[in-house]
């Protein structure tokens, strides 16, 4: 056992001995309970995680400690005593999220891209700009082509094109191998490896002049063209708030939004506003995927290098808005942004916005909580004194949960009018001060109108109605007290006789072709409506019907009873002098030839 943990610590001889309080041994008693004895062990559980022991170095270097510490962190999970001494007042960066063990390097291709299935909700409303990376659109699938850097280095993984013309004619495309190398079947072997782009068809004509000798002649009889089909694919680190951090081999046409879309994106609790690509240590570019979401730019959207570091940073500050906006969502802003940017990311106010008075529900930071007080608030803004001044602002902290108010849905400077007139509806009252002024504004009184008396419908402050009538013929003539002065809210009903009496009819029904009911019209014979129902001049169906007699019921004087007036339907048809004019409510019966006395002698009453 002594011995076994002996062999463990002289394992780990290579790491530098700092002054922390987590020994060596410990180190050695952690990973043993892991199952990690050997340098073999600490080697592949560092490729489970996508890594090698130089890129364990110098990610190590790259945060500021030492390798055993790394190691420590990577593959035991747990974080040194130094580096937790250090605290808030440590000017080194923290270390990212421990990559979860990997059976192979993925391959950022959107084929294989990692799922992001973080809630993108909360409280009803959305995180605002995540949804991007559900799907991986084509358009940031790495190009297959583009420019090359002049400076680019080649190496093993490069595809070269190779083109000979003139005296002698081939082409080749050659693959660099893992030494280098590249086999020119007519040849032989080159060494390529650390050649720049830029130099290497001068170095590749050199070598093949002493094959075609009419690459040198003056004029050249042989020509040389040389360019790269593909580039090797590099190794990048994605780390901080992402699903699957690690390191990923992707296209060296590869810019930052394509290693994103490619491991699916931040999760929620990941920035959206400051994305770093870390080279050499240094931060040499920040993405805010707001300038893109909200303003369709790519700013410092580079091209990625080997072993480029993209780092997703935790969510600065967050902060909601709901209510009367034109994108209510849970938005990210920066440490200067404000009330007034919030809006400006929801895209504005909506036109039915109340800017008197917003509410802003607030989490009380921890520096101004105090004893046996709530931690949260209420705050009432007044937009209007901060959307129209330049310097005003109103300062949003972490967790604040904005609302703005809907105007009332009330209208009151209005009139109506209805009933017999061309254009009922609502009119303005400062257009329509009076009736006269309404009737005008509605193209006029229509034929039919009842002229005797219109009514107003009148709201009182209280909501009330109060029912007002007038003389609609003395108020047309501009009379004072009929021209009523309308308020807000009238609404004035225009009667047409119709309204005021029933409109009669005439029918005809029986043996007739079309039974008919139509409205009562001057004028109008008996003739006319038998005519109207057809099929009497048609012999074939006039020979049907009983000639002898035909029924006309009307209305008496009193309105209620009616009597029976027999015509012979055969005069009817052959002699115009026999004709009648029918009266309101006239309804004519006529027999089929097979009814020749009436049979039931009864009579029946019915109603009320």
């Amino acid at each position: 056992m002594k011995k076994n943990i002996l062999l463990t610590i002289l394992l780990f001889s290579i790491f530098s001995v700092t002054s922390f309080a987590q020994s060596e041994a410990q180190i050695a008693a952690e990973l043993k309970s892991k199952g990690i004895t050997t340098t073999s062990d600490i080697q592949a559980e560092l490729k489970k995680r996508n890594m090698t022991e130089a890129d364990a170095r110098k990610l190590a270097k790259q945060y500021g400690i030492s390798y055993d510490q790394f190691i420590a962190t990577y593959i035991t999970g747990k974080k040194t005593a130094e580096s937790k001494a250090a605290g808030t007042k440590s000017i080194k960066p923290s270390l990212p999220p421990v990559p979860p063990p990997a059976k192979k390097t993925p391959v950022a291709t959107p084929a294989k891209a990692a799922k992001n299935t973080a809630p993108t909700k909360k409280g009803g409303l959305s995180y605002f700009g995540y949804n991007i990376f559900k799907n991986i659109p084509a358009a940031f699938k790495p190009n297959e082509i583009g420019p090359i850097d002049p400076g680019y280095i080649i190496g093993p993984g490069d595809v070269l094109q190779i083109y000979i013309w003139g005296a002698v004619q081939f082409q080749y495309q050659l693959t660099v191998d893992q030494q280098g190398n590249i086999f020119i079947p007519t040849a032989g072997q080159f060494f390529v490896s650390g050649i720049t782009y830029k130099n290497l068809q001068k170095k590749l004509k050199n070598f093949l002049s002493k094959f075609y000798e009419g690459l040198k002649k003056n004029p050249p009889t042989v020509f040389l063209d040389v360019s790269l089909a593909k580039l090797r694919p590099i190794r990048i680190f994605v780390l901080g708030e992402v699903a699957q951090p690690g390191g990923y081999n992707i296209s060296s046409y590869s810019t930052v939004f394509n290693a994103l879309y490619s491991v699916g994106g931040p999760l929620v609790s990941g920035s959206l506003r400051e994305i770093r690509v870390i080279r050499h240590n240094k931060v040499v570019t920040k993405v805010d995927l707001y300038d893109y979401l909200l303003k369709g730019k790519l700013i410092g959207d580079i091209r990625l290098q080997n072993n480029d570091i993209v780092f997703v940073p935790p969510r600065l500050k967050t902060v909601s808005i709901s209510g009367e906006v034109k994108r209510p969502a849970i938005y990210e802003l920066k440490q200067n942004e404000n009330i007034k940017k919030l809006i400006e990311y929801a895209a504005g106010l909506k036109p039915t916005a109340y800017t008197d008075r917003a509410t802003i529900s607030r989490i009380i930071p921890f520096s101004e909580r105090k004893y046996y007080s709530l931690e949260r608030k209420v705050i009432d803004v007044n937009l209007n004194t901060i959307l129209n001044s330049k310097k005003k602002d109103f300062t949003l902290y972490d967790g604040d949960s904005v609302k703005i108010y809907s105007i009332l849905n009330e209208l009151k400077n209005y009139v109506e009018i209805s009933g017999a007139v061309y254009r009922p509806g609502t009119y303005e009252l400062a257009k329509t001060p009076r009736i006269k002024d309404l009737i005008k504004e509605a193209y006029g009184i229509r034929p039919e109108a009842y002229l005797g008396k219109a009514d107003i419908i009148r709201t009182r402050p209280d909501s009330t109605k109060e029912f007002l009538t007038f003389d609609l013929g003395k108020a047309l003539n501009g009379d004072e007290l009929n021209n009523v002065q309308l308020q807000p809210q009238d609404s004035v009903k225009i009667y047409s006789i119709y309204d005021l009496k029933d409109l009669k009819t005439v029918s005809i029904s029986g043996y007739v072709k079309t039974p008919v009911t139509m409205t009562y019209a001057d004028s109008i014979t008996l003739y006319d409506m038998v005519f109207k129902a057809g099929g009497l001049e048609d012999p074939f169906f006039r020979g049907k019907a009983y000639l002898q007699r035909g029924d006309l019921i009307r209305f008496n004087p009193d309105g209620y009873t009616t009597k029976i007036i027999p015509f012979s339907l055969k005069k009817l048809l052959n002699d115009p002098s026999y004709n009648m004019k029918l009266e309101p409510g006239d309804k004519i019966y006529i027999y089929k030839a097979d009814v020749e006395k009436v049979l039931n002698k009864t009579v029946t009453i019915r109603g009320q």
